[in-house]
């Protein structure tokens, strides 16, 4: 009995991690070669082109982009500890007042960039958070909107890593 319960579960986590996988691989493919991540005036003194990154964009408004506060802390850790790659936190730029007050009553940790209309519009962010995983050519590799768990960001960064 507990033989086949192991086996079942075994069999599960299987599944899931070729599932993950397969999505990723599929992602991978599908993102196009002219999917290239553009960086306004404001931002290209601070981030460079030629280095692998993480940009994440989001909105202080969006109730998603809250929930998902915890997890994009340990994914930015998994970033810089694992990985040794820049995450970007970018925020949609409508409220600069209302950013500072948020940053200061939730402890934000790390840079936080505020984003203009033009970033917005030739980056093709249509909602949030948006997640990108950009190589050294800086194309956009793979290109998430909503929570992305720890795991999902892990291999995301393992095959981007492995991709250049």
């Amino acid at each position: 009995m507990i033989k086949r319960f192991s086996k079942i579960v075994w069999e599960a986590v299987l599944l899931i991690a070729a599932v993950i996988v397969i999505g990723i691989v599929f992602s991978y493919a599908s993102s196009g070669s002219n999917n290239q991540f553009k960086a306004t005036e404001i931002f290209s003194s601070q981030i460079k082109s030629e280095e692998t990154k993480v940009v994440y964009i989001w909105a202080i408004w969006c109730t998603v982009c809250k929930a998902n506060e915890s997890v994009i802390q340990t994914n930015r850790d998994i970033a810089f500890k694992y990985f040794k790659v820049p995450f970007y936190s970018i925020e949609e730029g409508d409220d600069p007042e209302g950013l500072k007050k948020y940053i200061h009553e939730k402890k934000l940790e790390g840079k936080i960039l505020l984003a203009d209309t033009p970033f917005m519009k030739i980056n093709k962010v249509a909602s949030y958070p948006t997640l990108m995983f950009i190589n050294s050519k800086n194309e956009i590799v793979f290109r998430d909107t909503g929570i992305v768990s720890p795991i999902g960001f892990f291999l995301r960064l393992s095959l981007l890593k492995l991709l250049q």
